[in-house]
């Protein structure tokens, strides 16, 4: 008996089920429609964010289906530039949605073929058909965090952004200053001494020159201006909030020597202060730190680390993986990493470190979630 048969049968539950896929776009969304028969799926066009006329198309697809009273709804989108809110909207609405993540959806190898939104659409709904009727690996979904989880992890972001903007204006100065052969730190004694500056041609540095370092360095004092107002944020949140319980996994992070507020505080509002892990699998394939062997026949090769995760994490891990074989070098961890790659070249003690990272991600899950301390590493404080 075939999928769509099964699904249609009267016997089925799910048999009195409306299907809806959403194909977002800035202008205009296409909703696929379907009663679990994969032949027979309708597409309609809305404009975007249009909540009314979504309800209005509903109406129209319950009636152009002949479903019953009670039917349920389902539908899915892929995560991206609209985030979450209509997941919370269509719920608000009883519909029961899910947001799949976009790069565990299977498309044909063909070196070309055709892409369209209504192709989307009617690919998504026929697959959330399968998903709903027991196919659960036919795509991934993603964990809908609460508005206050998703605003927590705002500062974080924010910060990181802000320090990535930095080192672009710091970059930029320096890379104006070789053009002159000329290789300072930028600080306020260097603007201090621009009109005195000679290049290595032995004139002066030109007018229009002077003007953009300047102007560039007033970009950077705006910047650390903007980032000690959000760590400032982040200190007064973690005082005011000191009975929840994120930020009692933040302090309770910060007693393993070597891990800061920067990194605690990332690590949970990221991952264990909200996401729900069963086992060490799934930590590590939400950081994006599992590897990924290419076994088929004689080949045998290992293409690195999937980096399918969150690179919020994925980044911090590794920096993190350092100090702790800095700060932490009589744990078991650090001493593994010192036997298998101590006397490696550079290139596998950078490889090395990604393993560690994995390792030391999951060890901080079962410290947080269990008590479990890593074996062998120093507490800050009993």
């Amino acid at each position: 008996m075939t999928t769509d048969t099964t699904l249609q049968s009267e016997d089925n539950p799910l048999s009195n089920v409306l299907y809806i896929s959403f194909e977002l776009s800035k202008k205009s969304w296409k909703l696929g429609f379907s009663d679990g028969d994969f032949e027979h799926i309708k597409i309609r066009e809305i404009s975007s964010r249009d909540i009314e006329q979504l309800a209005k198309e509903v109406r129209w697809a319950e009636e152009y289906f002949d479903l019953a009273e009670d039917y349920e709804i389902r539908s899915c989108y892929e995560a991206g530039l609209d985030g979450f809110w209509l997941h919370r909207v269509l719920g608000d609405l009883g519909i029961q949605n899910i947001v799949v993540d976009p790069a565990s959806i299977e498309v044909r190898r063909r070196k070309r073929r055709r892409k369209t939104d209504r192709l989307d659409a009617r690919r998504l709904v026929c697959q959330l058909i399968r998903y709903v009727g027991g196919d659960t690996r036919v795509w991934s979904v993603c964990q809908v965090p609460t508005r206050q989880d998703e605003d927590d992890r705002r500062i974080e972001r924010e910060l990181k952004r802000l320090k990535n903007e930095r080192t672009q204006h710091v970059n930029r100065i320096k890379g104006l200053l070789s053009t002159r052969g000329l290789y300072m730190e930028v600080n306020d004694e260097l603007i201090e001494s621009l009109d005195e500056l000679v290049g290595r041609d032995r004139a002066g540095l030109g007018n229009q020159l002077k003007r953009e370092i300047r102007r560039e360095y007033e970009r950077i004092q705006m910047v650390d201006q903007h980032i000690k107002a959000v760590e400032k944020e982040r200190a007064h949140q973690i005082k005011q909030r000191r009975d929840d319980e994120k930020i009692k996994k933040v302090k309770f992070l910060e007693m393993l020597h070597g891990i800061g507020e920067d990194s605690a505080w990332l690590l949970v509002m990221e991952m264990f202060g909200w996401r729900q892990f069963d086992n060490r699998g799934q930590v590590g394939s939400y950081s994006g730190l599992t590897p990924t062997p290419h076994d088929t026949g004689q080949s045998r090769r290992e293409q690195g680390i999937c980096k399918a995760g969150n690179k919020w994490v994925r980044g911090r891990m590794v920096q993190l993986a350092w100090l702790w074989l800095q700060y932490q070098p009589d744990s078991e961890l650090s001493q593994w990493y010192q036997r298998r790659f101590g006397d490696a070249s550079r290139r596998q003690k950078r490889v090395g470190i990604v393993a560690l990272a994995r390792k030391l991600l999951v060890r901080l899950w079962r410290f947080v979630e269990d008590g479990e301390v890593p074996n062998g590493a120093v507490l800050t404080q009993s």
